[in-house]
């Protein structure tokens, strides 16, 4: 872990790279409706301005968000000297599911990507067919490894499957 980061950054920090799939700095922060800067400043301690840095402690409101996405808990937020965010946490967590818990449920609700069966049925050509397939293997090696781009491809192949499927049905 970074020697720069506070106990409370070590904690977000140690957090966020347990999520699997992998959650970059980006991504948390939007889902936690803060910027990506923010949750730097916050897990590090410091803000620069104007060449200088500042202490950064960060709002307790953007502290439980960041929390609730990952799943942090008020009594580690208590641990490591932000008891204003537990509360805050306490809080969110009263007004239901996190975020990101949300995103994963929806997403594996719609679970848009053809089957193998779906891929072999289909009146795509045999070329069309091994190259899903082949995708389709690739993407769920990169989701077990937990890499974000394995989702992103997911709903290029999902299209793609879409828009080809269409057209050999209209041939």
């Amino acid at each position: 872990m970074d020697k720069d980061l506070t106990p409370l950054g070590s904690l977000l920090e140690e957090a966020r790279q347990a999520v699997r799939p992998k959650l970059s700095q980006n991504a948390l922060a939007q889902a936690a409706e803060t910027s990506s800067t923010t949750y730097r400043r916050i897990i590090h301690g410091v803000a620069r301005f104007g060449g200088q840095d500042t202490p950064f402690e960060g709002t307790p409101e953007a502290i439980a968000k960041v929390a609730r996405v990952l799943n942090v808990t008020a009594e580690q937020l208590e641990i490591v000297g932000r008891p204003d965010a537990a509360r805050e946490l306490e809080t969110l967590a009263a007004q239901g599911e996190a975020p990101l818990d949300v995103a994963r449920r929806e997403a594996a609700e719609k679970e848009e990507w053809p089957t193998e069966e779906d891929v072999l049925r289909s009146g795509l050509s045999e070329e069309t067919k091994r190259e899903l397939l082949d995708l389709r293997r690739h993407v769920e090696r990169w989701m077990e490894a937990g890499d974000e781009s394995a989702i992103r491809l997911t709903a290029r192949m999902a299209r793609a499957y879409e828009e080809e499927r269409g057209e050999a049905d209209a041939g």
